[in-house]
């Protein structure tokens, strides 16, 4: 097993005021049979309660809503994941697998 730290940062700028702003966020890696996260911490600005989903997919989604005028939205992620290479991923959402067709 080893044990790899990740980072990521947006940052996005408007040309002008924006406001009722949603935004959905797919950046949280997975638990899989070969990656557990050892540590996560997800930073957005402007600050804003978010809430945590799973997509049809079982991508992680950070989803947010901004009321007021704003000029940008940045986030930031990082942790550190635990991955071993040794073992088969076996979790794939049914959508990824491949059934024979029907006679």
């Amino acid at each position: 097993m080893k044990k790899v730290n990740y980072y990521y940062s947006t940052k996005l700028t408007f040309d002008d005021y924006v406001h009722d702003h949603s935004f959905a966020l797919r950046v949280i890696p997975p638990e899989t049979d070969t990656q557990k996260i050892l540590s996560c911490s997800l930073d957005i600005s402007p600050y804003v309660s978010a809430q945590q989903t799973v997509d049809a997919f079982g991508n992680n989604v950070t989803a947010g809503y901004l009321k007021g005028d704003h000029r940008f939205l940045d986030f930031e992620i990082k942790g550190i994941a635990e991955v071993d290479h040794t073992k088969h991923r076996t979790d794939y959402m049914p959508c990824y697998l491949l059934f024979p067709m029907m006679n």
